[in-house]
Formats: structure tokens, sequence, C-alpha cells
């Protein structure tokens, strides 16, 4: 069950304002599959998945049934969340820094031959991979493509200032916005 009972399926599902019906002809499924579906009775195949993400225009669909449902996915993304895109991020640079932090006493470990620093590494580069696999994963959930996402739009406004003769006048201002 995913939310007041209901499946994750079902949920994306109503949420996109589709019949069990609808969503049967759409599929190319009987709607006895989509109830059973729905109630988790039947496990759906990842191929049946892929078309309701597209059906229900919900990319969220498949990638939490990656990370929450398939038995494989669960073992592969362990540790790696559906977040708003800025927590992500914050997580994902925060998790730069710590690895940031070590870079000098690894670099010294394998100089010297210790093991000891590395180890500790270890389990923050595997916080660093989650991230961003946690950063990626929420910017496919939010229908956010990378390039439009990362890329920094900068857009003109005029903002009123006045000049030194105390006439008003307007002066462009830059806005960027990630």
């Amino acid at each position: 069950m995913y939310r007041d009972g209901k499946t994750l399926y079902q949920t994306c599902r109503k949420k996109a304002g589709i019949t069990q019906e609808m969503a049967a002809e759409a599929l190319n499924v009987s709607i006895e599959s989509i109830g059973a579906y729905e109630r988790g009775e039947t496990p759906v195949p990842c191929d049946i998945v892929v078309k309701m993400a597209s059906v229900y225009d919900d990319q969220s669909l498949a990638i939490r049934h990656m990370t929450e449902v398939c038995i494989i996915g669960k073992q592969i993304f362990n540790g790696v969340r559906i977040q708003d895109l800025q927590t992500s991020l914050l997580s994902l640079q925060k998790e730069m820094d710590d690895v940031e932090r070590l870079r000098m006493p690894i670099i010294s470990s394998v100089l010297s031959g210790t093991i000891s620093t590395l180890q500790g590494a270890q389990q923050e580069l595997v916080e660093l991979v989650s991230a961003g696999m946690s950063f990626l994963i929420s910017m496919k959930a939010s229908g956010h493509d990378r390039q439009k996402s990362l890329r920094t739009a900068i857009t003109k406004r005029k903002t009123p200032s006045v000049a030194p003769d105390g006439a008003l006048m307007e002066k462009p201002r830059l806005t960027v916005r990630v």
C-alpha cells in the first residue's frame, strides 16, 4: 500500500483523472488486470509501469516503482530518496563538501600506504553517490530534464533608479534563476 490504503498505481491514475476503464484501454490490458495491480494482488510488469507513467503523465511513477516496489531496484537504489530539487541539490553539495574535506587525507594515506583513512572515505563516497543518484532521480521525478534544470536562465528586468539629475530612469537588472 502507498498512501491512504491506495497503491502507487491507483494514486497516480486517480491524480491523472483517469478511470480504470480508460487506463485498461490505453495500456492494452484488462480492467481486471488494472484492479489486480492497484490492489497489489499482481506485480505490475515493467513495460506496463513505463506505459502507466506515460499515460498518467507522471514520470515519478516509474521511478517510484523502481525504488519502492521493484526488488532489484530497491537493492540497487538503497539509500536513494526522491526529494524536492532544492533539498536533493543541497544534500549533494553537502556530500561533495564532505568528500572534498577528505581529499588531502586520502592522498596522504595512499602515498604513505596506510589504509585507515581510505576506510573512512569509503562511507563518504557511498553517501556522495547516493546523494548524486537522489538528485538525478528527484530531477527526473519532478519532470525536469537535466539540461533545462541545470542551465542557468538569466532574464533582464527593468528596475527604476534615480539619475544624478533626479530624473527617474529604468536600469536593467539581471536576475539569475536556476
